[in-house]
């Protein structure tokens, strides 16, 4: 998986959620830089790490 195959993933599922214009982009950027902190090609990130992301709850580092 790719960056924006990070971006498309997070795209679609604020669609599928209902999620406004900007939580979508904020979700789908969030999720597809985590996703970079990853090796391989599965997205194995939840939903709360991508919105402590969004919420600048988590630190800078991540870790794995």
């Amino acid at each position: 998986m790719h960056v924006w195959e990070g971006v498309a993933a997070g795209l679609a599922h604020g669609l599928l959620h209902e999620f406004s214009k900007k939580e979508m982009l904020d979700y789908a950027l969030a999720a597809s830089v985590l996703k970079l902190t990853i090796g391989g090609d599965f997205n194995l990130v939840t939903d709360a790490e991508i919105r402590a992301v969004i919420c600048k709850q988590s630190s800078k580092l991540v870790i794995r």
